[in-house]
Formats: structure tokens, sequence, C-alpha cells
């Protein structure tokens, strides 16, 4: 009866150190994935301030952008403003060329009436003195 309950003792023990093994083993794999869920963790956090960063730099750009199409739309206006500016000048300038072409006709005429007369004058002139 003794050595039974030796037996059955020792046996038990075998079992304990067995599930003692299996808990620390269970343990260390815990453990171990743990580890791993913070490096993972660790990691998420480094890729999330780099995204932020980046969408940070990605405003800036934007921001950029729209200052600068601000800019363009202004100088634009002013390119706008100047041809029309340029426009009216032009058709200012055809409108005092014609003008001048005008008086130009109207002395041409003048210096053709003046030449008759003088001539007309010059035959009267001749035929009086003939």
């Amino acid at each position: 009866q003794g050595r039974a309950e030796l037996a059955h003792e020792q046996h038990a023990l075998a079992l304990h150190t067995q599930q003692s093994e299996t808990a620390s083993l269970s343990l260390n794999t815990s453990q171990q994935h743990l580890e791993l869920v913070a490096h993972a963790a660790a990691e998420a956090a480094v890729q999330r301030a780099a995204l932020e960063q980046s969408v940070s730099e990605l405003d800036l750009l934007r921001e950029g952008m729209r200052e600068e199409r601000g800019k363009m739309e202004q100088e634009q206006q002013a390119l706008e403003t100047s041809v029309d500016m340029l426009r009216h000048q032009h058709l200012s300038m055809l409108q005092q060329r014609d003008e001048v072409q005008a008086e130009h006709t109207v002395l041409e005429t003048s210096v053709d009436l003046l030449q008759r007369s003088h001539a007309q004058e010059a035959a009267a002139l001749q035929a009086l003195h003939a």
C-alpha cells in the first residue's frame, strides 16, 4: 500500500511537473506574443506619425498651391486689363489715322483747286497781255 501511494504521488508529481512545464511554455508563448504585439504597436505608431507628417506636408503644399493660384488669377486679371487698354489705344489710333487721312484728302482737294485757279489766272493774264 505504501508503494502504491508512493507511485501515485510520483505520478501526481510528474503530472504536476508536466503541467507546470506546459504552463511555463504557455506563459513564454504569451510573453513572446505580447512582445510581438508591442513591437507591432510601436511600428504602427511610427507609421502613424509618418502619415501625420505626410498629411501636414500635403496641407502645406495645398495652401501654397492656393496662394499661387490666387497670384496667377491676379496676374491674369492685370494682363486682361492691359489687353483691354491696348485695344482701346489701338482703336483710338485707328480713329486718329482715319481723321488724318480725311484731312489729307481735304488738303489735296484744296491744292488741286488752288492749282486750277492759278492756271486760270495765268491764262487770263496771258490773254490780257496778248
